[in-house]
């Protein structure tokens, strides 16, 4: 499946960690905002860890334990 033509480019920085680009955040993320609040949310965003993206998940609990 090929990504959408607007879909911003997205890496690990040096210390592994994904952010969105700031130019991208007003298409991407943040559509209805306003380029003054786009560039706060943009400039405060937290990073992913590209290192999480791999990490298995276990099924949840709550499917094998009653409550």
């Amino acid at each position: 499946m090929e990504p959408h033509p607007q879909a911003p480019v997205l890496g690990p920085d040096r210390h592994g960690l994904i952010w969105l680009p700031e130019e991208a955040f007003g298409r991407a993320f943040a559509q209805h905002a306003s380029t003054l609040e786009q560039a706060l949310l943009a400039a405060t965003q937290r990073p992913l860890a590209a290192a999480c993206i791999g990490v298995p998940v276990r099924p949840p609990t709550w499917k094998d334990r009653p409550s």
